[in-house]
């Protein structure tokens, strides 16, 4: 296996399992983006855009982009140019929830979670499998068929 395709799968697992650690916590406790994900549809989207304007904008960057990012990292593992799209997104994505968090009005009380510092890293590991060169591929060259007589 190249030496990309190893640093794009240890990306992919990290960016993944990113979704599984607090994305923030407060006051003795933590949420995750699978407990974003659920409270998405109860939310009052109006109201939430019209109160805090930048948290609902990071809140859905981090929601929308989140499995695209996923996806472009599971497919970097087999295309290399892949990676670079796969870390950016995944880059933006974090931003978001940072935009998230720093949007609520008490942020004083908000810490940031793993969940966010783990994502940054698995976006940055793809970066970095995407400045990897792939090993040249060197045409084979076949002997010339035997005459024929």
């Amino acid at each position: 296996m190249e030496y990309w395709k190893i640093v794009a799968l240890v990306g992919a697992v990290v960016f993944g399992v990113s979704v599984f650690l607090p994305v923030y916590s407060a006051l003795g406790f933590s949420r995750s983006l699978l407990d974003e994900y659920q409270d998405l549809g109860s939310r009052d989207w109006g109201s939430y855009f019209s109160s805090y304007p930048a948290s609902a904008v990071g809140l859905l960057l981090l929601a929308i982009l989140w499995p695209i990012a996923l996806v472009l990292c599971i497919v970097s593992i087999f295309r290399h140019r892949i990676a670079l799209a796969a870390g950016v997104v995944g880059i933006i994505c974090w931003i978001g929830a940072i935009m998230y968090i720093m949007g609520v009005p008490t942020s004083g009380l908000i810490q940031y979670g793993a969940g966010i510092f783990v994502g940054f890293a698995g976006a940055i590991i793809l970066l970095v499998a995407y400045y990897i060169k792939p090993k040249p591929v060197t045409p084979q060259v076949l002997p010339p068929p035997p005459p024929q007589q």
